[in-house]
């Protein structure tokens, strides 16, 4: 199975529960409300106290910062999500990881259809 790394948004989850219920199978395995970002990262099985260590490297910089889920957008038909605002702040943010991660940027790219 592959492993992402999100931000939980607990905050969301009694506005998007019925729907993550119905819609998103990762939510009957306790993935959160969230905003994904990286995904694909490495699978569950490789991941270990090193990678740990490399995004706490990648995210040390990153200073907390205020965000509203503010439309609901869809990346194909299958995808929807809650749109972040302001969404630079997370662009910075998976931008730091795959500068850190560059294998995932190959990893995602060849997921693609």
């Amino acid at each position: 199975m592959e492993a992402s790394l999100v931000v939980a948004v607990p905050e969301a989850t009694p506005f998007v529960h019925h729907i993550r219920e119905r819609f998103d199978p990762y939510s009957s395995i306790g993935v959160p409300a969230h905003v994904t970002a990286l995904y694909p990262f490495f699978t569950a099985e490789t991941l270990d106290d090193s990678i740990d260590d490399r995004v706490s490297a990648a995210l040390a910089h990153v200073a907390g910062f205020d965000y509203e889920l503010t439309r609901v957008m869809a990346f194909d038909e299958s995808s929807v999500y809650l749109a972040p605002e302001p969404a630079d702040r997370f662009v910075a943010l998976t931008n730091a990881l795959w500068d850190r991660f560059p294998e995932s940027r190959r990893s995602a790219a060849s997921s693609t259809p």
